[in-house]
């Protein structure tokens, strides 16, 4: 994961002794210049410099990196080991000594979720007097009931506030419904930071992917038994995902009656028996051609039209009878093969 860093410079930097001291030198402004080029430099290994694992910087190479003047590089360094600032060790590797002091670190999902909470305009003073009559608006949402807010985007959110300890409804107001990690709208939850705290600085609205990804990072370092817990809150807040969710409707086959099918058979004015019909898929138990349900009679009714399918008559083969036949072997194998031909 991407890591950000930076460097906590103290107001007092420029009044310490030893800053001082340098500024008064000759080219003693240049040499502190080329000292804060060194602490940004030596950021991303926490205070040490060097080219790689098998090569050193050398003065060439530091004047540069940090657009500096050889002969300050090599009187700055002498000045920098006197006074502490910096260490040349055995191997060569530079180490600053106060960069450690100074470094500040997050990671790239902190930053983001930092950056976001630094944009969100709801003055949470308000929340202690909330309104008793629905709806009202809270931030940029709206508070439609004990249990359902909507969202700036216009989607309806349940909320089972019993859960959250009366404060999932400001966490999505605070975050507007999107996630804070990622900004995300779609299927955005309300994550518990800690695992069980209802406070709001501990609720949090993640998406399902980053919401999944807490999770990965946490049961990492969770026992068998609190992995199980987990689990359990995870089918908790599907529950809740299940909720908000549009029910499908499921289309029921009903057989029609005799009636039905002979009025629509006459509407349609088809030669299609309405009996056989009925017996015909009855005896199917109403399971199409290619083994699916019925859905739609009248469809097969249609369906049975297009390909003139009604009642079959019984195939009636007229055999010819040859009479008189002659002693002609060829005449009595042509006879024998159309009788072949009509079997």
């Amino acid at each position: 994961m991407k890591k950000y860093y930076w460097l906590k410079l103290d107001r007092n930097f420029f009044k310490r002794h030893d800053i001082r001291i340098i500024e008064d030198m000759p080219n003693g402004k240049e040499y502190v210049l080329f000292f804060m080029k060194l602490l940004v430099e030596s950021i991303d290994h926490e205070g040490r410099l060097r080219f790689n694992e098998l090569i050193p910087y050398n003065d060439q190479m530091l004047a540069t990196i940090t657009n500096t003047n050889i002969d300050i590089v090599r009187s700055a360094i002498k000045v920098f080991q006197s006074l502490n600032l910096l260490q040349i060790w055995d191997d060569q590797t530079i180490y600053v000594n106060d960069t450690a002091k100074m470094l500040g670190a997050e990671t790239e999902w902190a930053k983001k979720k930092r950056d976001y909470k630094s944009r969100i305009n709801l003055d949470t003073k308000m929340l202690t007097n909330l309104p008793k009559n629905y709806p009202y608006k809270l931030g940029s949402c709206t508070v439609l009931s004990g249990e359902r807010i909507q969202l700036p985007n216009g989607t309806s959110r349940f909320v089972d506030e019993k859960r959250y300890g009366g404060n999932g409804m400001i966490a999505l107001a605070r975050s507007e419904g999107k996630c804070e990690s990622c900004g995300s709208e779609d299927n955005t939850i309300i994550h518990h930071s800690n695992g069980y705290s209802n406070e709001l600085e501990d609720l949090e609205i993640l998406c399902s992917k980053c919401h999944g990804l807490a999770h990965t990072r946490k049961k990492s370092s969770l026992s068998p038994n609190n992995v199980r817990q987990e689990k359990e809150i995870e089918k908790e807040i599907e529950l809740d995902i299940d909720k908000d969710r549009p029910k499908k409707r499921v289309h029921k086959f009903t057989p029609p009656t005799l009636e039905e099918v002979s009025s629509y058979c006459l509407e349609r004015k088809n030669n299609i028996n309405p009996q056989y019909f009925i017996d015909y898929q009855q005896a199917r138990e109403w399971v199409l051609s290619n083994g699916k349900k019925m859905k739609d009679w009248k469809a097969t009714i249609r369906y049975w039209e297009q390909n003139n399918f009604s009642k079959p008559q019984s195939k009636v083969v007229e055999i010819p009878t040859y009479y008189n036949q002659t002693d002609d072997e060829s005449e009595k194998q042509e006879a024998l093969r159309k009788l072949r031909e009509m079997e």
